[in-house]
């Protein structure tokens, strides 16, 4: 079962960032959220493409 996030959750929550000289690292954190768009992205578009595969299947009935 999955547990709800919560405030009191996140305040026991440790984030480490990336970092280079002891400074966050924004380039490298800006090109792994870009990578995760792009994968999300191209799960919106396969199941989209799904989707009209499967209307069309019906339809064509």
């Amino acid at each position: 079962m999955l547990e709800k996030f919560s405030t009191i959750k996140s305040n026991e929550l440790n984030i480490f960032l990336p970092t280079q000289n002891h400074q966050p690292n924004y380039a490298i954190m800006e090109t792994f959220i870009s990578a995760i768009k792009k994968l999300v992205i191209k799960e919106v578009v396969l199941s989209a493409d799904k989707k009209i595969v499967a209307t069309k299947s019906v339809v064509i009935k």
